[in-house]
C-alpha cells in the first residue's frame, strides 16, 4: 500500500481548435538573416493543401477527445517525421497544434545556429519550414491540421479518457539541498486531476507536493512558451516583484540579452543592454535555505552588489551551486525545457548577446492546475534510496502511476551563510541602540558577524561576532539617522563564489521630545492632532507673538505632516515646514534653504534662547528640545 498522500492539484479542461494552418518559413543558405523570419513577410509564402475530412468526436458531457499525446506518440512509431526551426513562428505554432504531445513528435531541427540550413536540410532538399516526411518518404511542405496529419500518415487519432503523467530521470538529491522536480501530466478529456506524490521511505527521502503558488509564461517569439511556478510562500519579495512587473506588462517585448549555453538565459532589461531596469527601484535580497541552483530552469534574479535586485532575471542551464545565497531563487521551470534548451543554443557575439533577438512576446500570470511541482529532501544516508511515485486520478476514477528512484548524495558544495531581514532601528535620545543581527546557513555552519560604519558622524559602534549583537552609541546630544553595514561570513568558508552577504542597516536617533509609543503624538499629550505641529511652528512664528500649548489664539491650521516620508515627525519634518510658511512676519518663504542643518555645534546644541527673546525660547518645552540643534548663524537671521 502506498504511504499517506500529500495534496491534490487540479488541471483546467482546454478546448482544441482544428483550423488549415498552411504556413511555411522559407529558408536561404546564401544570406543569413538579421532577424527573426517572422518579422519578413517577404520571406514567408501561404501554401494550401487539400482538406481532407476526419471524424472528431463530439464536445459535450462524456465526450472522449483526442488524445493527442498518444498521437504524436503513434506518429513517432510509424515512421513520420516533422521538420522544422525552433526559432520560427509557424514551425512552433505546429508542433503547439498538439499542445502537451508537442515534446513527443519525431520532432528534428534543420537550421544551424545561424538559420541556415543545415546538413539535414540539404540532404532532404527542404527549404522551407515545416516539412513533413511521410512513411512512405513523401516529403509535404507546409502547416497541416490534425486531420489532415491522420490521413496523409495513415495513422488515426486516438481518443481515451485515461490520464497520463511524464516519465521523470532517477535523481540524486544531495544532502542540504532540496531538489525541486516539475510533474507534467495530460488528461485527453480536459479533466481536472488529482496529483499525488509519495515516497517508500520517507526517513531516506521525503516527498512534498508544493502548492499555493502562482505561475509565470513567458512567451518567447518564435520558441514558444515558458512556464515557472513562482515560490511566493519561501521568496515572497522578488516574486512579488515579477508579479508586479508581469501585470503591467514591463515584460511584454523585452529580450533575453544574454545567453550562454551550459550557463544561463537572461533577460529583463527594457534596455537590452544588462544595465538597465524598471522605475520601481532595487530592492534587498531574500533568500530561503531550500532554493537553490541546483538543476536547470532555475528562476533567479540578477544584481550588480547586494540587494540591488530591480527586473533583470536569469533561467540557470545547469546546476550552479556557487550562485546559492547570493542571488534570489524565485522559481522553477514547468513546462517548456525542450525550449529553454533550444533557446540556449542562438547564435550570441562575443558579448554573448544574441545575433537574433529573443524576445518574450507577451508574459502572463496566472494559476496553474496543469502543472504541479515536487519538493524531494534527503534526510538519510549517502548511497541510501528510495522509491518516489507520482499518481495521477481523473474524476472518473481512471488511474496513471509513475515511479522513479532517488538516491541521497554527497554535498558537492558549501552555501554562503545570509542574514535575516533587518528592520530600520529607532534609538532614543542619548541613549545606545543594541541590535542582534542574525544569520541562516543551509548546512548549519556556524556564521561570523561583523560590522562597517557608514557616513562621516563619529558614532561608536561594537560586535559581538559569534552572537551578532551590535551595540550603536551615538554622539552625545545627537539626533538623526545613522547607518552601518552588517556583514555575516563563514567560519572556515569553502567552496563558494561570493563568501559574504550584507545589509545596510538604518538607525534613527530621536530627540528628546519623541513619543516611542506613539511618534507623532509630539507632546506626548495621547493624541494626535493639528497641534502638535503648530505647537513647534508657532515657538518661533516670525510675528513675534508668543504662543504657548494649549491656547486658542494660534495662526493657520497646518496638519501634522511627515515631510520627509521616514514615519516619524522630526525636527527635519517640523523645520521644514517652519522654513516654507513661517520665514516671515507675513507668513511667506523668503527663498532660504529647503532643509535647514539639524544636529550639534562644537560638541552641543545651540540653544535658542542665547538669540531670542523668551518668546522664542524653544528650549523652554522638553520635548522640543531637537528644535534647538539650530545652527548659530541660521537662528540669527531670524
Amino acid at each position: 500500500m502506498l504511504p499517506q498522500l500529500y495534496i491534490s492539484k487540479l488541471r483546467s479542461r482546454r478546448h482544441l481548435t482544428f483550423e488549415s494552418l498552411a504556413a511555411r518559413y522559407l529558408l536561404t543558405a546564401d544570406t543569413v538573416p538579421l532577424v527573426d523570419l517572422s518579422d519578413q513577410p517577404e520571406q514567408c509564402s501561404l501554401q494550401s493543401q487539400p482538406k481532407v475530412s476526419s471524424p472528431i468526436a463530439p464536445e459535450g458531457e462524456g465526450a472522449t477527445d483526442p488524445d493527442l499525446l498518444a498521437f504524436a506518440l503513434a506518429l513517432a512509431n510509424s515512421g513520420t517525421t516533422l521538420y522544422g526551426a525552433d526559432w520560427a513562428t509557424f514551425s512552433t505554432a505546429q508542433r503547439m497544434i498538439f499542445e502537451d504531445g508537442y515534446s513527443a513528435l519525431p520532432y528534428v531541427d534543420v537550421t544551424n545556429a545561424d538559420h541556415s540550413p543545415n546538413s539535414i536540410a540539404i540532404s532532404k532538399g527542404i527549404t522551407s519550414v515545416p516539412a513533413w516526411e511521410m512513411p512512405n518518404g513523401e516529403l509535404i511542405v507546409g502547416s497541416l491540421t490534425l486531420e489532415e496529419i491522420s490521413n496523409l500518415t495513415g495513422v488515426p487519432i486516438p481518443y481515451g479518457s485515461f490520464p497520463w503523467v511524464a516519465n521523470m530521470p532517477d535523481s540524486v538529491v544531495e544532502l542540504g539541498a532540496p531538489l525541486h522536480v516539475p510533474i507534467d501530466a495530460y488528461d485527453p478529456n480536459g479533466q481536472p486531476l488529482t496529483i499525488e506524490v509519495f515516497s517508500s521511505d520517507p526517513t531516506v527521502i521525503d516527498a512534498q507536493l508544493l502548492f499555493g503558488n502562482r505561475s509565470l509564461r513567458l512567451d518567447v517569439a518564435g520558441y514558444g512558451p515558458l512556464v515557472f511556478q513562482l515560490f511566493e510562500d519561501r521568496a515572497p519579495r522578488p516574486a512579488e516583484r515579477v508579479i508586479q512587473l508581469t501585470q503591467s506588462g514591463f515584460y511584454d517585448g523585452v529580450k533575453f540579452h544574454r545567453i550562454i549555453d551550459d550557463f544561463v538565459l537572461q533577460g529583463g532589461d527594457p534596455t537590452g543592454t544588462g544595465t538597465g531596469g524598471s522605475s520601481l527601484g532595487p530592492f534587498d535580497d531574500q533568500f530561503h535555505v531550500d532554493l537553490q541552483h541546483n538543476r536547470s530552469g532555475v528562476l533567479s534574479f540578477a544584481k550588480s552588489t547586494d540587494d540591488t535586485n530591480n527586473s533583470q532575471f536569469f533561467v540557470s542551464e545547469i546546476a550552479l551551486p556557487y550562485l546559492d545565497f547570493n542571488h534570489a531563487v524565485f522559481g522553477q521551470l514547468v513546462e517548456g525545457e525542450p525550449i529553454r534548451e533550444a533557446i540556449s543554443s542562438v547564435l550570441t557575439n562575443g558579448l554573448d548577446r544574441p545575433i537574433f533577438d529573443v524576445l518574450i512576446q507577451h508574459a502572463e500570470v496566472f494559476s496553474d492546475q496543469e502543472n504541479g511541482l515536487m519538493m524531494l529532501r534527503a534526510v538519510g544516508d549517502v548511497g541510501e534510496n528510495a522509491t518516489i511515485t507520482v499518481r495521477v486520478t481523473d474524476p472518473d476514477g481512471n488511474t496513471v502511476t509513475s515511479s522513479f528512484q532517488a538516491t541521497v548524495g554527497l554535498e558537492i558544495s558549501n552555501g554562503t551563510p545570509f542574514l535575516n531581514d533587518i528592520p530600520d532601528v529607532h534609538s532614543d535620545f542619548n541613549s545606545p541602540a543594541i541590535i542582534t543581527l542574525s544569520a541562516q546557513d543551509a548546512e548549519g555552519d556556524a556564521p561570523y558577524f561583523s560590522v562597517s560604519k557608514l557616513g562621516t558622524i563619529d558614532y561608536q559602534i561594537s560586535i559581538d561576532s559569534s552572537t551578532g549583537e551590535v551595540e550603536l552609541v551615538p554622539p552625545p546630544n545627537f539626533s538623526g539617522i545613522l547607518q552601518f553595514t552588517a556583514i555575516v561570513t563563514q567560519l572556515s568558508p569553502m567552496t563558494t563564489s561570493s563568501k559574504t552577504d550584507t545589509q545596510l542597516v538604518t538607525v534613527y536617533v530621536h530627540g528628546g521630545w519623541h513619543n516611542g509609543d506613539n511618534p507623532l503624538d509630539v507632546d506626548g499629550d495621547g493624541f494626535i492632532a493639528p497641534s502638535d505641529v503648530l505647537r513647534i511652528i508657532n515657538r518661533i512664528n516670525a510675528t513675534g507673538a508668543h504662543y504657548l500649548p494649549g491656547s486658542s489664539d494660534v495662526v493657520a491650521q497646518v496638519p501634522y505632516v511627515d515631510v520627509n516620508d521616514d514615519l516619524f515627525i522630526t525636527p527635519a519634518d517640523a523645520l521644514q515646514i517652519i522654513n516654507f510658511l513661517n520665514s516671515s512676519a507675513s507668513g511667506e518663504s523668503e527663498g532660504e534653504d529647503e532643509v535647514i542643518p539639524i544636529g550639534n555645534q562644537e560638541g552641543g546644541f545651540v540653544d535658542a534662547s542665547q538669540h531670542f527673546s523668551t518668546s522664542y525660547d524653544l528650549s523652554l518645552f522638553d520635548w522640543l528640545w531637537g528644535l534647538d540643534a539650530l545652527t548659530e548663524q541660521r537662528r540669527k537671521s531670524r
